[in-house]
């Protein structure tokens, strides 16, 4: 099928972008200008309607200056139609320009009628007839005292539209007293005649405001109902509301109409840049397709790629078996701070063209980032397949990788899981992780299938981890600190403690530190780890002043700056002397080059912290690398210790790391010594301090007053 090119597809969406923008832009200058007179004829009509509203309202007010006064109520019960007259009729016609002004008795007889000569009209009869429903509903309430009691409206008289008020004659004080249906009737009328329009031109700006009886109005005039008590139209108001809208069009109009010309021409001239530079704009599209979907560093595929060939196939992973591999690189961080990350990069690039090297046409290999690859494996006929495939991927890694610098050397770890069509593609991810967790596990430089047996192990852990994280925020609940005697190899008398942690589980009892503290490293637990058993340990050995206290220290712990500020803040806050406490580390720790861990050691030096080299021997150190080491005391690992007589290499060993221990001044100590035959060589050979299940288990502190005790009644004796 036919598809136009990018650039001509752009060409027509930026031109209809730009009919629509002019669309655009005149629909919302005719909305502006259809808004501002709708909201212009709303106000002018709202103003008139309060205009009329205020004409009604005032008449009532003006008739209230007379009608509650005890006099006018006296003269009209006695009927003196001349005072009431010249002090009420003449009044009202006069001072507040009443048209029309009747005074009525309790029997409705007309005592006074006043109107204005300006008006004809017709007799009083009339106007009394035109209040009919006013005074009906007066008369009917009527009350006395100084209450309002007053009915007002619109009505017609003579033909004119007119302001009528009716409002009750009583006696201002309490000193007259006037029986009710005594009261007197004060009517008003104003017409609605070119007085009233007068006052709504002067200010309101209608010029040609004008009464009609009939709704008359022409398509550009407006009109507004005047309405009676009934709610019926008696006449109608109407004039031109001259709207702004036509001033605010021709005001606008030519400035929108040339925006909206350069907004062509701007588009124009864009859409002609596009329409040239299409063959760019489409290789530049590719290129950004590619890059979503592969690796900058490799150009292998990325995990989106990964991810959406996922779902294409789990659906027919029935049929066309598949295979998921996560490969992870060993100590490749090792290289990265030994060689520098551009040493790195050329890890992961030579990397990949070896593994690409194993793959069929319908394999992919894949870079989910960092030094983590994804392999999908198709049309798998069995197992063996995929074991064959995992060693093949793991040879990738023995050779060493020439980098800038020298060469590096790393292993692999793979983990694998099937595909399986009843499984969401996070299922599949989450079973291929598991497995490369469980290889790394291992030992690393292996593969791994998923099972349900890796998968309850992992769960397992995670549930430690959680609990474990528990049990530290909740102060160390179940956490305990036992403690394994440190012996002179002279005397065999107590020199000092190591604190070995341990857990009470509420569910699994006690819990192993081979499990747990490996979990801890982990998940990044261990800092509060070390730092919840420093405290412990201080506390406990405040009853043993006279002992070195050895706690351990992991590498991760060293990752947080600033650990050798806390241990002494914490040796301050406990009351122990900072030369009472012995940090045991690892020889990885010590031997990492550019280790931020070699400063804070440095730091705890001086401040009279004792530093001591664990299980020496089991890492990358040699004899010679001992004289550069900064430590105080070396501790020889148990699996030396335990070939003592048996292996002459182990006997050798030890027999060296002690005297050169010695020549440096560095105090030794073997650790491991279960029998008097081992006791015996490693105190001839002059070994400083030994530490074992020969003398004690770690044992919990009350246990250690207690040995303590007992030494110092037996020296005593």
């Amino acid at each position: 099928m036919y598809t136009k090119p990018l650039s001509t597809q752009i060409l027509w969406l930026t031109s209809l972008f730009a009919l629509l923008a002019l669309t655009g832009t005149l629909l919302v200058v005719a909305r502006a200008v259809t808004q501002t007179d709708a909201d212009a004829l709303e106000r002018q009509r709202m103003l008139v309607g309060r205009a009329i509203a205020e004409e009604v309202a005032s008449l009532s007010q003006d008739q209230k200056s007379v009608a509650s006064w005890d006099e006018a109520a006296r003269r009209v019960r006695a009927d003196d139609r001349e005072w009431l007259h010249e002090n009420i009729g003449l009044w009202m016609r006069d001072y507040f320009q009443h048209d029309r002004t009747i005074i009525l008795s309790a029997k409705d007889e007309i005592l006074v009628q006043a109107r204005s000569d300006r008006l004809a009209g017709g007799p009083a009869e009339d106007m009394i007839a035109a209040f009919g429903p006013h005074l009906a509903a007066l008369r009917s309430g009527a009350t006395t005292g100084k209450q309002e009691n007053a009915r007002r409206g619109i009505t017609l008289i003579d033909g004119r539209p007119a302001v009528v008020s009716a409002i009750q004659i009583v006696p201002h004080s309490a000193r007259l007293a006037i029986r009710p249906g005594e009261e007197g009737v004060l009517l008003s009328a104003v017409f609605l005649d070119s007085a009233f329009l007068q006052r709504l031109r002067s200010a309101y700006a209608l010029s040609d405001a004008r009464i009609r009886l009939t709704n008359t109005a022409r398509a550009w005039e407006t009109a507004l109902p005047v309405t009676g008590g009934h709610g019926a139209p008696v006449a109608y108001l109407v004039w031109d509301p001259r709207l702004p809208g036509e001033h605010l069009l021709k005001a606008i109009l030519p400035t929108a109409l040339f925006t909206g010309l350069v907004v062509l021409f701007v588009v124009g001239l864009y859409a002609r840049h596009i329409y040239r530079s299409s063959a760019a704009l489409e290789a530049s599209e590719v290129h950004a397709r590619h890059l979503a979907y592969h690796d900058g560093l490799t150009g292998l595929p990325n995990r989106a790629h990964l991810l959406h060939r996922l779902d294409r196939l789990l659906p027919f992973s029935g049929e066309d078996r598949a295979v998921l591999l996560f490969v992870d690189l060993d100590r490749f961080k090792e290289v990265n701070d030994t060689y520098g990350h551009q040493a790195g990069d050329e890890v992961i690039r030579q990397f990949a063209g070896r593994a690409e090297r194993n793959l069929s046409g319908v394999d992919m290999l894949g870079r989910l980032g960092g030094d983590e690859f994804a392999v999908l494996l198709r049309g798998v006929a069995s197992e063996e397949e995929v074991t064959a495939f995992a060693a093949r991927i793991l040879s990738c890694g023995f050779d060493p990788f020439l980098v800038p610098g020298g060469s590096a050397t790393i292993g692999v770890s793979v983990g694998y899981a099937w595909l399986e069509p009843e499984l969401s593609r996070s299922e599949v991810l989450r079973r291929a992780d598991v497995a490369l967790y469980a290889a790394k596990r291992e030992g690393r430089g292996r593969f791994c299938a998923f099972s349900p047996e890796t998968d309850a192990a992992m769960r397992t852990r995670r549930q430690l981890e959680d609990e474990l994280r528990l049990a530290l925020a909740r102060g160390g609940e179940g956490l305990l600190v036992y403690y394994q005697p440190l012996l002179s190899a002279r005397d065999g008398t107590f020199v000092g403690v190591e604190a070995l942690v341990r857990w009470q589980h509420p569910r699994l009892g006690f819990v192993s530190p081979a499990l747990f503290v490996p979990i801890a490293e982990e998940s990044g637990l261990v800092s509060c780890l070390d730092q919840w058993v420093l405290v412990q340990a201080c506390r406990d050995a405040r009853a043993w002043p006279d002992l070195v206290l050895a706690v351990n220290v992991s590498p991760r712990s060293f990752e947080r700056p600033g650990l050798a500020a806390r241990i002494r803040t914490t040796l301050s806050a406990e009351g122990i002397h900072p030369r009472r406490l012995e940090v045991e580390v690892t020889e990885s720790l010590l031997l990492a080059e550019h280790s931020r861990a070699q400063a804070e050691l440095q730091t705890m030096r001086q401040s009279g912290i004792r530093i001591a080299l664990d299980d020496f021997g089991t890492g990358y150190s040699s004899l010679s690398r001992l004289r550069t080491l900064k430590v105080d005391k070396v501790k020889i690992d148990r699996s030396f210790v335990m070939g003592l007589g048996e292996t002459g290499g182990s006997t050798a060993i030890i027999d060296a790391v002690i005297d050169l221990g010695h020549a440096l001044g560095v105090t030794v100590l073997a650790e491991g010594v279960e029998t008097e035959r081992q006791r015996e060589h490693l105190r001839t050979a002059g070994c400083d301090e030994l530490q074992g299940f020969l003398f004690s288990p770690p044992v919990p502190a009350e246990e250690i007053s207690a040995m303590l005790e007992a030494e110092w009644e037996q020296g005593a004796a």
